[in-house]
């Protein structure tokens, strides 16, 4: 088995706690009329904030990201870096979305 976690187990919540945070967020099916009106979105989830409309890619694994979040913690934020790419943030949901909410 290789640990892969069904597409909707993943997106429900992630879009769910970005609405109920007050945050504009659409889930890739939704999107599909948009793309009929000539409007792309590659990722899973179109979220709205800050005038502008951002592609969220999510993933999951049953345990295949145990080690970034023994990473996390007692910390709130975790920084990621491969050689010769941008570094990357990796934070809760939650926290994203408290931050999300102050910005909008």
């Amino acid at each position: 088995m290789s640990g892969r976690v069904p597409a909707a187990r993943a997106l429900a919540p992630s879009a769910a706690l970005s609405r109920r945070c007050g945050l504009a967020a659409l889930r890739r099916y939704v999107c599909r009329s948009l793309e009929a009106a000539g409007v792309r979105f590659a990722g899973d989830i179109v979220l709205s904030l800050m005038g502008r409309d951002l592609c969220v890619e999510v993933k999951a694994r049953a345990a295949g990201f145990r080690e970034l979040y023994s990473w996390l913690t007692n910390r709130d934020v975790l920084i990621v870096k491969a050689d010769r790419q941008e570094p990357l943030v990796i934070l809760r949901l939650s926290l994203t979305a408290e931050i999300a909410k102050v910005a909008a």
